[in-house]
């Protein structure tokens, strides 16, 4: 679509405006004239995540006495990545990873490219002889 000039704030079809390149090669943004353009692609980095819980579990004294072999029995459950809130203009990814690279995560830019944070889930029993 292009501004339609007649009415400010309005678009129509694009029907006769064309740009080098604009069939998507690779040329129309790294010609060094669209080179910059990338506020289509910045988005806000606000957000909260629940980046990691721990709940852990020590079996009590009369259980353990029952075994007679262990003197402690801890269960625990972790959980990492679990949650996370984000600005509404930001559909994309988690803003700690960027399509920038590794090198400058967190800087705002995202992308389709962008890959998600894994989630991860374990446990863990421990035993006390």
């Amino acid at each position: 679509v292009i501004a339609d000039a007649n009415n400010p704030g309005k678009y129509i079809a694009n029907t006769s405006v064309t740009t080098k390149d604009g069939n998507g090669n690779a040329g129309y943004w790294t010609d060094g004239v669209n080179r910059d353009v990338t506020a289509n692609y910045v988005t806000s980095a606000d957000f909260w995540k629940l980046r990691e819980v721990s709940l852990s579990y020590d079996l009590s004294k009369t259980a353990l006495n029952k075994l007679k072999i262990f003197k402690a029995i801890r269960v625990s459950v972790q959980g990492r990545n679990l949650l996370m809130w984000m600005a509404k203009d930001n559909y994309y990814t988690d803003p700690e990873y960027s399509d920038a690279g590794s090198a400058s995560n967190g800087i705002g830019l995202t992308g389709l490219n962008s890959a998600p944070p894994s989630r991860f889930y374990g446990g863990t029993i421990s035993f006390t002889f």
